[in-house]
């Protein structure tokens, strides 16, 4: 398992930038959500998925990180230049908390889903969850949690649809003045 934190302070992909941190605790969402604005890429940042090519990372563009307290996945929501959404990212954690220096912290459980710019929902990295049962990074239990956990969220997004879940993408990057 890998302890990841959400402060990008160190980031090599990107010499100048803003960020903030909200804490959020009410009826819909327990946890932090942090923002950072890319002014700076050191050089822009394109993945593959599919047969589709997607820039997730240029001058100009802001990424959302939602970490909830409560639940065992982090969101992401990354926006272009023009605040389009071009992906939402989320890792499957073991945990998510604060550490005793007060970073906001997730363990990544390696397993991903991605939705993507046309809109697929495409569960990613099975190679490395599994790499890491048969390495013994991860527990059997944590695996099978993992794989229960990205199914039920791909319900969820499912059910819940692309427009709804647009929107409330939206309104959590108002929250933000970049």
């Amino acid at each position: 398992m890998i302890r990841k934190f959400v402060d990008r302070s160190n980031w090599i992909r990107v010499s100048k930038y803003k960020d903030k941190t909200i804490k959020l605790d009410d009826k819909s969402f327990n946890g932090y959500i942090y923002g950072i604005f890319i002014e700076k890429a050191n050089k822009k940042f394109n993945v593959n998925y599919l047969d589709e090519e997607i820039l997730i990372l240029d001058d100009g563009y802001t990424w959302i990180q939602l970490v909830p307290l409560n639940n065992r996945y982090t969101l992401t929501i990354m926006f272009d230049e023009n605040k389009n959404i071009v992906q939402w990212y989320i890792d499957i954690t073991n945990m998510n908390g604060i550490d005793s220096d007060g970073r906001i912290f997730y363990d990544d459980l390696y397993l991903d889903i991605v939705i993507t710019k046309k809109r697929d929902v495409i569960l990613i990295n099975e190679d490395k969850i599994k790499e890491a049962l048969d390495n013994f990074v991860i527990t059997s239990e944590q695996y099978k949690n993992a794989y229960k956990l990205a199914r039920d969220i791909m319900d969820k997004i499912k059910e819940e649809g692309m427009t709804k879940i647009e929107v409330k993408s939206k309104k959590i990057l108002e929250k933000f003045d970049f």
